[in-house]
């Protein structure tokens, strides 16, 4: 870990925050004190000043602020918090030394506090959440609407309820739609964030085994997806995959939309579809009107992504044309969807998340890119994270995946994903890193033409350190023919789009 790095994203997280607070929404420790039905507790010396914010990230400490503390964190963060300035703390018990609001639910008192935040500012709200997916069809969504509105949209995958807690506080009061993507996989992350949000749309991108280690069962998955649709009303809707079993099986109290592939009865449907290494082009049929679709990213994954983001334009006014263009703006960020090339290599980047699905569908990617004369395509695996217990049946899944698949040379890096070459039955070629060093040899040794290498993992796996090792960003450059648009890299890997002279740069978006 670099922690001069770390610090200094924490410094530029800060100064983002204090920057585009709006004073007009802080609230008093009395204030506070009042919506959570508690007395102003001793200690604090003027009770009617403003504080700073709300803290509720754990280890951000911003003077004068109230300092949210979980029942999870080492009493020792909140005496660092008051040391650095906090005004009080928010916890479930008194801390000697620190003035502190004790609640029995630190979590609902923080529910209470956001959404006192949040509903005198209120506007038409679209929450994206799922198994994965889930960051793409966010963006997708923020494009789509700001074609005709001022969106506000975190273009990172800031998920959690604290994560909403912060965005309440910066959110952009010009602002005529909000889209928030948020956290399925702890417990009551989007219940909580549902209550305060209220939203008007919910999307459920699909319902899969990802995070099954942390929330125990396929069931439970389940039901902690659907409670993005807790604090809706009477008049939300739902929008899901309607191929999506798990999905397609649970019942919805609000209308529901469906979008599809293969399933007839959907509401709204795919037709036509080429997928190739330019991209993808498809007809989305709705409504009993067709539109076609050029997306400039290839998978057929992203159809389901954009069919969503298309259903959420169209509830919300959008002209189909408009949709059409701001789909095809959208572009991915960092090692997330992205292609590359290096050299005589293509790199397809798919890093930031990993599950059975996911591999699969990046499998599809490099499998419809073109190889150059002695190359191969290079499929590099790493441990997919919270499975715990499940590794076993997801990896043989894994394998059958890249049986199925074109891959020429598989390269798996990790504790657990050695398992998956027990079960690889085409007779691929499959070498096993157990550190970064050795990973790297594996790739320079395999790799040495034109080949396409996909690298795929878990975020906890940082392949994008390998990418970085191996590939500069000097290297990491240029327009390849076969590809629709390869995005260059600065010096901290971020992606930037030159296209259309549109750059996705900064830490949230509110634009017309």
């Amino acid at each position: 870990m670099n922690v001069k790095k770390v610090l200094a994203r924490a410094r530029k997280i800060k100064s983002d925050l204090i920057r585009t607070l709006d004073p007009k929404r802080l609230f008093s420790v009395r204030d506070v004190c009042r919506m959570l039905n508690v007395s102003v507790p001793d200690g604090v010396i003027d009770p009617d000043k403003k504080l700073s914010m709300i803290c509720c990230f754990e280890g951000v400490f911003i003077p004068d602020c109230l300092y949210v503390h979980y029942e999870r964190e080492p009493r020792a963060q909140a005496e660092r918090a008051f040391r650095q300035g906090a005004a009080l703390v928010l916890a479930s018990d008194e801390i000697e030394g620190i003035p502190c609001i004790v609640v029995p639910d630190v979590f609902a008192a923080l529910r209470t506090i956001l959404t006192n935040i949040w509903e005198p500012m209120k506007i038409p709200t679209a929450v994206v959440t799922g198994s994965i997916g889930k960051t793409t069809t966010k963006n997708l969504v923020n494009h789509v609407f700001a074609e005709k509105y001022r969106t506000f949209c975190n273009m990172t995958n800031g998920n959690t309820f604290e994560y909403v807690g912060f965005e309440l506080q910066r959110f952009d009061r010009r602002a005529e739609r909000f889209v928030q993507e948020v956290n399925e996989s702890d417990p009551d992350n989007a219940k909580n964030a549902s209550l305060v949000l209220k939203p008007d749309i919910a999307m459920i991108t699909n319902m899969d085994k990802s995070h099954i280690g942390e929330l125990g069962s396929e069931e439970n998955i389940i039901r902690a997806i659907m409670d993005i649709t807790a604090g809706m009303d009477e008049n939300g809707v739902v929008i899901i995959n309607g191929d999506d079993k798990n999905s397609v099986n649970a019942e919805f109290r609000h209308r529901v939309i469906r979008v599809a592939v293969e399933n007839e009865a959907a509401e709204c449907i795919a037709r036509n579809i080429e997928d190739t290494p330019l991209g993808l082009s498809f007809d989305i049929c709705y409504e009993g009107k067709t539109t076609h679709i050029v997306f400039d990213i290839p998978g057929k994954h992203n159809v389901y992504n954009i069919m969503m983001a298309f259903v959420a334009g169209r509830l919300n006014d959008i002209p189909e044309k408009l949709i059409a263009r701001g789909v095809r703006k959208y572009r991915p960020l960092g090692f997330r969807q992205n292609m590359y090339r290096a050299g005589r290599r293509t790199l397809y980047a798919d890093c930031y998340n990993a599950s059975e699905r996911s591999i699969r569908s990046a499998l599809g990617v490099i499998d419809s890119l073109s190889v150059k004369k002695g190359g191969r395509r290079i499929a590099v695996i790493g441990d997919i994270a919270e499975i715990d217990g499940y590794e076993e049946e997801i990896y043989r899944g894994v394998a059958e995946a890249v049986s199925g698949s074109k891959t020429d040379v598989l390269l798996t890096y990790g504790k657990d994903t050695a398992m998956i070459a027990k079960d690889v039955t085409s007779g691929i070629p499959c070498f096993h890193a157990g550190t970064a060093d050795e990973l790297t040899e594996l790739i320079k040794l395999h790799s040495t033409g034109p080949d396409v290498l996909l690298f795929k993992a878990s975020r906890s796996m940082a392949l994008e350190q390998i990418i970085r090792r191996l590939f500069p960003p000097c290297l990491c450059k240029g327009h390849d023919a076969h590809l629709q648009a390869v995005p260059e890299m600065d010096a901290e890997n971020t992606v930037i789009h030159r296209r259309r002279g549109r750059n996705h740069e900064g830490f949230a978006c509110c634009h017309r």
